[in-house]
């Protein structure tokens, strides 16, 4: 429980676990687990689709560099 944000321990201690409702606040609790690694796992697939985005826009201007290069080189071998 650590490594969650304050907010949802809070969220998970405010259910009440030993009450009438215990199968409720069991359910509840685990719905509350899921959105949380539901929200890390949207976070972290942004992060590696920015990363992603950003090495094939950099692979691209490579490859137009090298192409364009190439293509004066040959222009000044003829």
């Amino acid at each position: 429980m650590k490594f969650l944000p304050r907010k949802s321990i809070a969220l998970v201690k405010s259910v009440p676990r030993e009450s009438a409702f215990p199968k409720m606040a069991e359910k509840v609790k685990i719905v509350t687990t899921v959105v949380i690694c539901m929200k890390v796992l949207d976070i972290v697939e942004r992060r590696m689709e920015s990363l992603s985005r950003r090495r094939i826009i950099e692979v691209n201007e490579k490859e137009e560099e090298e192409i364009e290069g190439g293509f004066t080189e040959t222009v000044y071998s003829l």
